[in-house]
């Protein structure tokens, strides 16, 4: 869900108002099916902050079946309508639970509903994260227009809560950028299978990728590792129906085996019955643009990097003033490595490395506060991608700092980022030198 584009349809969210229950059967004996009876409807007689009313209805639901109601009395719920919302009705029994259908003053229709997410601006945070996004509701639709500040007034969410009920689910893209499938499959000799996969593109967190655009088919080998070019996804079925209809089925993942024989007597066979595919992403992204003036890369906890590694603490037995971090990588250009040193005691708290730009021809650091964690030299990165780069593929990057204040224990991070989350970089053979 890393592109504004998606739409999530969230349902089974639950209200924050205790349940209360029915007192007689329903429908009655009688056949009138405008009154419900319940234990008590203190907390009914308002909707989204409002009077009841035929102007302002309230809501419950009771199993799958949302019902409207426009008064009540101690015990009734009156002017009851019924299958509100396509929902399917019911008989219901004594005792049977009756839920306001509402959660922190907004009604549940505004909320199990579909949500376009380039609808959300002017937030605090990012609006897409790597394991959130943000909605926002329309409060013009599904119930009395509450949008502006006319009538009954502009509605709002009444409080900050975690709320809403284990149950509640929300749709979601499934995203990867490597396959493995698994087709049982029988070739004899003289016969053979080939493989494609039909997929769509998604959007890396930190890139400018378009979703729900059609890659056409690319061959796989079954029961091997087959990677991607780009970010790709299996669209949920929301996100299926509303952008891909000019693909078979509107379906987002297809194979497509294709059987071949030399004998007229022998053919090749596929097992429909079991088979499966794993699919693999990579959770790598390229939150900060300016590292220099950003301090959340120096904490653990605020970091919005999430490829990171960090050490932990190296005990000296001497003392040290310099240290030195030596590694080989494989970098494409839309990925990039940074790091960072805590000397002392309290070290949660991280210093980039001075980085090319800061260090002058006597390899002294021209301003601190310009330290941007890149390494002494600037390399060359590549312009295509290996997804398993042999050893000379590799390029040595060095980070050193000088001068420090004398130290015996020290710590390390490291921060890989890519705005292409096909395009991971690749580090080994890790060393640390502490220098007196």
């Amino acid at each position: 869900m890393h592109s504004s584009s998606n739409t999530v349809t969230i349902r089974d969210i639950k209200s924050d108002i205790d349940l209360i229950q029915l007192t007689s059967q329903y429908p009655s004996a009688s056949g009138s099916e405008t009154t419900l009876f319940v234990s008590n409807t203190t907390e009914f007689s308002t909707f989204e902050g409002i009077q009841v009313s035929a102007s302002n209805p309230g809501y419950v639901k009771m199993f799958d079946e949302i019902l409207s109601y426009t008064g009540t009395t101690a015990t009734t719920l009156t002017g009851v309508s019924r299958e509100i919302d396509d929902t399917k009705g019911f008989n219901y029994s004594v005792g049977d639970f009756v839920e306001k259908y509402e959660l922190g003053g907004v009604s549940l229709r505004r909320i199990n509903t579909n949500h376009n997410l380039s609808d959300v601006s002017n937030i605090i945070n990012e609006p897409i994260g790597v394991n959130y996004y943000h909605i926002k509701l329309d409060m013009s639709s599904n119930g009395v227009d509450r949008s502006v500040n006319t009538g009954f007034g502009k509605l709002k969410i009444n409080e900050t809560k975690k709320s809403g009920g284990s149950g509640g689910k929300a749709t979601y893209n499934i995203p990867f950028e490597m396959i493995i499938p698994n087709i049982r499959q029988t070739a004899p000799t003289g016969t053979s299978i080939k493989s494609a996969v039909r997929t769509i593109s998604g959007t890396s967190l930190d890139g400018n990728e378009i979703s729900f655009v059609d890659q056409g088919f690319q061959d796989i080998t079954n029961s091997s590792i087959n990677y991607f070019d780009s970010p790709r996804i299996i669209a949920s079925k929301i996100n299926e129906t509303n952008y891909l209809n000019d693909l078979p089925g509107n379906k987002s993942f297809n194979v497509n085996l294709f059987l071949s024989t030399s004998d007229s007597r022998i053919s090749p066979t596929v097992d429909l019955s079991n088979n499966s595919v794993v699919l693999t992403s990579n959770r790598v992204n390229s939150p900060i643009s300016n590292y220099a003036n950003d301090s959340r890369v120096n904490s653990l906890e605020n970091d919005p990097n999430i490829f990171t590694y960090v050490s932990n603490t190296i005990l000296l037995e001497n003392s040290a003033s310099s240290i030195k971090v030596i590694l080989d990588a494989y970098l494409h250009n839309d990925s990039d490595i940074r790091a960072l040193y805590s000397v002392g005691e309290n070290n949660d708290n991280f210093v980039l490395f001075p980085g090319y730009s800061n260090i002058d021809t006597n390899g002294s650091i021209i301003d601190p506060r310009n330290n941007n964690g890149s390494p002494d030299l600037k390399i060359v990165k590549q312009d295509r991608f290996l997804n398993e780069p042999l050893p000379n593929d590799f390029r040595e990057y060095t980070f050193t700092v000088d001068n420090l204040s004398s130290f015996k224990q020290f710590r390390i991070k490291l921060v890989g980022t890519s705005k292409n989350q096909a395009y991971v970089p690749i580090i080994r053979n890790l060393r640390v030198i502490a220098l007196a």
